[in-house]
């Protein structure tokens, strides 16, 4: 293993020492503060922990010790079955992420002989009956409304982010059921590659960017690329091309992440490899823009994923490892007290309008939505 490799893996450790799995939120991550646990953000990191666990299930156990203890205790009984009580948000793509990281716990069962979790089982059933539920717009193959009842997400309806919120669930949950139903598995990816094929035709930009979002009402782009958002679509379409069993969809899909990287790496800083929060401007022409930890790691973990499953050429894990290189050396520091942090993080953002609304939050060191793509980008390399 790599310094930086280890270093990272270290950060790791360290996030599990300083939290307990069975606290209500809170989390040294959580920099939103939401007063729950079942989060998006929190979702990734599981999945970060569970993904470090693979790599060595005896050196690693305490990861997944950790993220099968944070679920069983967020999970209740609720009459003769299980629910999350008050912790879901109903209506809202942001609340399936969470849901990922148990169907990765369900697959590691089966991988190892044990019982399914009923708890587990209950919640994925849930999610799924929500998600039945959500708003979809047939005519733009179906994609989901981002959230639907906030007055914001209702104009910009479909966004880049929801790509990744949704998507990795669904196509895990076809995996579950399809030896008891393959029809209804196949459905189900193929409907995934219909989504994410046409965020490829409709939300890049004449630069070869993505914009963040998507009006279905008028069909309006805002025409704006925020990193992160950006990165969350270049997580989730690796996955539907590692999950779609159809070979002529992988093939159209491919041609779409090929179309993606080119276009990004035209963007990318030439001496680090990282990108910027509003990627097609600089410090220079945006005051106050700069180079982002999360979205530059989902990119880069991206960026190698794709190569390591055969997508992409060399160049792309090159540009990869440049960038998680330059994460490693500029972006996580040592404090006072010998604890690792990482910086540069930008905190959270709705869609805007204008360049300078994507530079108005803070920057959160060691907040989630950065130090899960980084470790994520770490087990790439």
């Amino acid at each position: 293993m790599n310094d930086r490799v280890s270093k990272v893996i270290d950060y790791a450790k360290q996030l599990l020492l300083e939290n307990d799995p069975k606290q209500n939120g809170e989390f040294t991550w959580d920099q939103e503060r939401k007063e729950r646990s079942w989060t998006y953000y929190t979702g990734c990191m599981m999945d970060a922990f569970l993904r470090i666990y693979r790599t060595d299930k005896t050196e690693y156990k305490a990861f997944y010790d950790w993220v099968d203890s944070f679920y069983n205790g967020l999970i209740v009984p609720d009459g003769e079955g299980y629910s999350l009580g008050d912790q879901y948000c109903l209506g809202e793509l942001d609340s399936v992420a969470c849901g990922h990281p148990l169907l990765s716990l369900l697959a590691l069962e089966k991988e190892e002989g044990k019982e399914y979790n009923p708890k587990y089982l209950a919640i994925v059933d849930f999610i799924v009956s929500e998600l039945s539920k959500h708003t979809t717009f047939p005519e733009k193959a179906n994609n989901f409304i981002h959230k639907m009842n906030n007055k914001n997400w209702q104009y910009w309806s479909i966004a880049l982010d929801g790509i990744y919120m949704s998507n990795p669930f669904i196509l895990e949950q076809a995996d579950l059921i399809e030896k008891e139903n393959p029809e209804k598995a196949t459905e189900i990816r193929t409907a995934a590659f219909n989504r994410i094929h046409w965020v490829a035709q409709n939300l890049k930009r004449e630069n070869g960017i993505y914009t963040h979002a998507y009006s279905a009402s008028t069909g309006e782009l805002n025409n704006i690329s925020w990193l992160r958002a950006i990165g969350w679509y270049a997580m989730a379409l690796p996955k539907v091309i590692d999950e779609v069993k159809d070979e002529e969809q992988k093939k159209i899909l491919v041609a779409d992440l090929k179309e993606f990287f080119d276009g990004m790496m035209k963007f990318a800083d030439e001496e680090t490899g990282l990108w910027y929060n509003v990627v097609d401007e600089t410090n220079v022409t945006l005051p106050g823009n700069y180079l982002e930890t999360s979205g530059s790691a989902m990119v880069a973990y991206a960026l190698m994923h794709a190569y390591n499953r055969g997508y992409a050429d060399r160049c792309c894990y090159e540009a990869g490892v440049k960038a998680f290189n330059s994460l490693v050396d500029k972006k996580i520091v040592t404090k006072d007290n010998g604890k690792l942090s990482v910086l540069d993080i930008y905190k959270k953002s709705g869609v805007e309008t204008t360049k300078e609304g994507y530079l108005k939050e803070d920057n959160s060191p060691d907040e989630a939505k950065g130090t899960a793509a980084l470790i994520m980008a770490a087990l790439e390399v």
